[in-house]
């Protein structure tokens, strides 16, 4: 994963913050996604994705080590494992299909063919 993010960064400097970020963070990244997740494979899913974002964006990252990179790194994990915990939920719930919704009218049509009232 390192050489992978490393490829997207042009300068030197860069590559070996981001290298000094993804050796001081990467535990506590994973530590924090799989609070949120308990899911091993989604919490690496998620890791990756804030690795990659990152490297992409890694001039605007604090320093590091620091409390405000730290900080920087946990907002990023937790929105990205909760939009993560959210869309695996969603592919959880079956969409309804039209067959499925029933009417009052067709409610009252079938207790009427029942006989009941």
């Amino acid at each position: 994963m390192l050489e992978m993010c490393l490829t997207l960064i042009t300068e030197e400097s860069d590559k070996e913050k981001f290298a000094n970020l993804y050796h001081t963070y990467k535990k506590f990244m994973f530590g924090l996604a799989m609070s949120i997740l308990h899911n091993p494979a989604l919490a690496e899913e998620t890791v990756q994705d804030c690795l990659l974002k990152l490297a992409e964006n890694i001039q605007n990252v604090p320093d590091i080590p620091s409390k405000k990179a730290q900080a920087f790194i946990a907002i990023m994990v937790k929105n990205k494992a909760r939009s993560n915990l959210e869309r695996e939920h969603q592919s959880d719930i079956e969409p309804l299909e039209e067959y499925d919704l029933i009417s009052d009218r067709m409610i009252d049509e079938i207790v009427t063919d029942f006989g009941y009232r």
